[in-house]
């Protein structure tokens, strides 16, 4: 039968059938998929370039369940988007009352958090009271343009099935940055470090990641152990840095789900805050301040008059 939307609303039991079989699929890659790159290796090696690249975009774990979330989401969006023949940008918003979807969610409906405080939170809650979760660490980030995917939904430009549309970033970051160069009239490499450190107090976009947490490989291996979160970026031949190398690593971004976990095209996460707080310093959660802080003096902890403490297992030697 003829399957319509009305009111913004899909009939109820339709949308519990779309989201049964997005948990399907999403089963089949956390309980199948992933396990079987683990056992058979398909990882990225401690140590490595690569390896120590992704380290950089590392996430919470509360960040894996709020991924896993939204691919519930986006799976569900694209069986109900091939079923019902509408696009990802006509599904969004789309209130979603079906099983197991609502249970998952993760509820935003929280405004009494926001009582007269001295100070303001540390994850940017309740910045604006009326609405709360604006800016706030571990949600979606807002966008300037309206997403533009491969098939309305979640699949890049420029992918093996959708080749045509965009070059390779490669190819794109060698026509912008020569190999020369160029002294600036009056700024010094201070003025790239600060920016740097604005920039990190404003975004964190961790990497997707597989099975236990492990940071995936996606060059060099078979299709059948490629995992759905590569897009490794093309290498043009005689590359001037990776010379005869044809494949570099890259993992998607961790996805966020939509306000309410909505329908609709993907979004992606950030964990920092979206105001000027220091976030990258002094953490995003109480969790976070009660490691980095010594509770005397103000003062928060150093590693060899360096901070913030980690765990130096990801970090290389000295020596």
């Amino acid at each position: 039968s003829t399957q319509t939307v009305q009111d913004g609303l899909v009939q109820r039991e339709d949308v519990a059938a779309f989201i049964s079989q997005a948990s399907q699929a999403m089963e089949h890659r956390i309980q199948r998929l992933e396990p079987h790159l683990h056992q058979a290796g398909v990882r990225q090696e401690p140590g490595t370039p690569a390896w120590f690249m992704s380290l950089s975009h590392s996430g919470k774990a509360s960040s894996k369940n709020k991924t896993n979330v939204a691919l519930m989401a986006e799976e569900t969006t694209k069986y109900m988007a091939h079923a019902l023949g509408l696009s990802g940008d006509r599904l969004a918003g789309l209130e979603v009352t079906g099983e197991p979807l609502e249970k998952i969610c993760p509820s935003r409906d929280q405004a009494s958090w926001c009582q007269p405080r001295k100070y303001r939170s540390l994850s940017g809650h309740c910045n604006n009271v009326q609405f709360p979760w604006w800016g706030s660490a571990g949600i979606a980030y807002a966008r300037y343009l309206p997403s533009a995917y491969a098939d309305g939904i979640s699949l890049p430009r420029g992918t093996a099935v959708y080749p045509e549309g965009l070059p390779s970033a490669r190819d794109v970051s060698l026509k912008v940055h020569t190999q020369l160069d160029k002294l600036h009239s009056h700024l010094v490499a201070t003025a790239a470090v600060w920016a740097q450190i604005v920039s990190h107090d404003l975004s964190l976009t961790p990497q997707m990641v597989g099975y236990n947490g492990e940071r995936l490989r996606c060059c060099g291996v078979d299709f059948s152990d490629f995992h759905p979160e590569c897009f490794p970026i093309r290498l043009p031949d005689r590359d001037p840095i990776h010379g005869s190398a044809r494949c570099q690593e890259y993992t998607r971004s961790a996805t966020a789900p939509r306000k309410d976990c909505t329908l609709g095209p993907r979004e992606q996460l950030n964990e920092a805050t979206s105001f000027l707080d220091a976030s990258n310093l002094y953490g995003t959660s109480t969790a976070d301040s009660e490691t980095l802080r010594e509770f005397v003096g103000g003062r928060l902890k150093l590693v060899n008059s360096l901070l913030p403490p980690d765990n130096s297992g990801g970090c290389r030697g000295n020596g």
